[in-house]
């Protein structure tokens, strides 16, 4: 890729994609490469300097309303951990022009979860596929612990969890969908906590949500 950061316009949106999967030592910016990410876990999620001048001009010059992808949270509070300067640049765009930046979506964290914060929607998107755990468990079926080494660290869904998003205006459409537990084995079952570290509960489903902004 040429960059790690851009955007794309589609239908009167602007799609920005932001890269936080940089880890911040000793006064240097260091991208995600080849598992470097978990030596250092204390220093992990920053959004660059570059990353944030660059979102401060494209909000400031954007034609269109603002889609803002990333893979870490700007709202979660062991999310970003510059998240501040980020929502501050989201907040700025959206006093001098209301409606600059409608939402922003994230994954990483593999739950359900939407918040509104001075007229923004942070949207969170659960895994298509599984939960991962810090205590290891042994009750899936022998025939998958054997053929899975990484399955004692899950919990599974049965279906592919995804969500389709509509926006018109500033009214966001999520039609969502459900499933259930692989083998009905549930966090709780496994000895880990039902919440992780943000208090957010696993349900093996995204939730149908319509909104409007303003």
């Amino acid at each position: 890729m040429p960059k790690d950061y851009y955007y794309f316009d589609c239908k009167g949106y602007r799609m920005v994609i932001l890269n936080p999967n940089v880890y911040y030592l000793d006064g240097e910016y260091v991208n995600y490469s080849l598992g470097n990410y978990y030596k250092h876990p204390e220093a992990r999620d920053h959004l660059p300097p570059e990353q944030l001048s660059w979102l401060e001009k494209t909000l400031a010059e954007t034609p269109y309303p603002c889609i803002l992808i990333s893979h870490e949270s700007f709202e979660r509070p062991d999310g970003v951990q510059n998240r501040d300067q980020v929502r501050a640049i989201i907040d700025e765009a959206n006093r001098r022009k209301p409606g600059t930046v409608l939402m922003c979506i994230n994954g990483h964290y593999h739950r359900d979860y939407m918040r509104i914060l001075n007229n923004v929607c942070y949207y969170e998107i659960i895994s298509a596929s599984f939960d991962y755990m810090p205590v290891t468990h042994s009750l899936f079926t022998e025939d998958i612990m054997n053929k899975y080494p990484h399955a004692k660290h899950t919990v599974v869904f049965n279906d592919p969890l995804h969500a389709i998003v509509e926006i018109e205006g500033s009214t966001i459409n999520i039609k969502g969908m459900k499933s259930s537990m692989f083998q009905g084995i549930t966090r709780e079952m496994t000895g880990n906590t039902h919440a992780d570290s943000a208090g957010r509960v696993l349900y093996p489903e995204v939730q149908s949500v319509k909104i409007t902004l303003g």
